[in-house]
């Protein structure tokens, strides 16, 4: 029960992550480089998943084709922790 819990919020998280991630790269596409606050609640909130990605590529992925790795990464975590919960844990 516990683990369910678990995987299930860790699902969430990386779901409003994604979809956060979604949101922040039409929104630059809309606004190019102009700072508005909408943006910057969407920067704030994505971050730390953009570090971690470009951490694991090394800083070599970047320009448009950065926020769509992101979003492949997150589904690919998305992916692989339901098919863990589904094959290992029950």
């Amino acid at each position: 029960m516990l683990i369910t819990i678990l995987v299930e919020t860790l699902n969430w998280i990386l779901s409003i992550a994604m979809y956060l991630t979604i949101g922040r790269f039409i929104l630059q596409l809309l606004v190019g480089n102009q700072s508005n606050a909408i943006l910057d609640m969407f920067v704030i909130a994505t971050n730390p998943f953009y570090r971690l990605v470009r951490a694991l590529t090394f800083g070599k992925i970047s320009g448009l084709l950065f926020p769509i790795t992101v979003i492949l990464f997150l589904l690919i975590c998305r992916v692989a922790l339901s098919l863990f919960y589904r094959l290992v844990l029950t």
